[in-house]
């Protein structure tokens, strides 16, 4: 009677076995893996360019220089305060463009309001800085440097005048603009 159990409790033992691992393959369990498999791929897709904000205890906010152009078409920098300063922050300001107050006093930025931001690549020696291609789009000669001369001030102010590598959408820039102006890299301001 004993021999009998056993066997039938190993034949059990087998058939729930069986009954779990089919129910596995047979799409069900797998659905959800992959469910969850999509969900962290879609979130890793999105993941924002900057770091998420800190709370409020651990929030620093600093001045920062970002630089526009005056209505006699001077550089001039602009004041701005920023929550928990970087490089990346600060170029993504620069891009926002003016506010409001700023435009009423006769201030200005030459770099189109759709330009981007991309990435950057700080190294001990230089600073690569990846925008998307709105950013050379339109304008002459002049509006050109002009967008150089706000994106390399602005950089320098944090960054300790590091070389500067332009690109657009991740390739060195040689040439830019309608007027196609040579882009010297790394950029330098004088020779603008």
């Amino acid at each position: 009677m004993l021999k009998v159990f056993i066997k039938t409790f190993i034949v059990c033992v087998v058939i729930l076995f069986g009954w779990t691992i089919w129910t596995m393959f047979e799409g069900d369990g797998f659905e959800d893996v992959e469910k969850v498999r999509t969900e962290v791929y879609s979130k890793s897709d999105t993941t924002p360019l900057h770091e998420p904000e800190t709370d409020n205890e651990h929030t620093i906010v600093k001045t920062t220089s970002i630089y526009f152009l005056n209505s006699k078409n001077e550089i001039v920098e602009v004041k701005r305060d920023i929550k928990n300063p970087s490089l990346e922050k600060t170029i993504s300001e620069l891009l926002k463009g003016t506010t409001k107050e700023e435009q009423q006093q006769g201030i200005y930025s030459e770099i189109p309001s759709d330009a981007k931001l991309i990435g950057i690549s700080t190294y001990s020696n230089k600073i690569v800085i990846n925008l998307n291609s709105k950013f050379i789009k339109g304008g002459g000669t002049t509006t050109i440097i002009n967008r150089i001369k706000q994106l390399k001030r602005t950089v320098d102010s944090q960054s300790g005048k590091k070389p500067i590598y332009l690109q657009v959408d991740g390739k060195q820039v040689e040439y830019i603009g309608g007027d196609g102006v040579f882009l010297e890299q790394p950029l330098n301001e004088d020779v603008l």
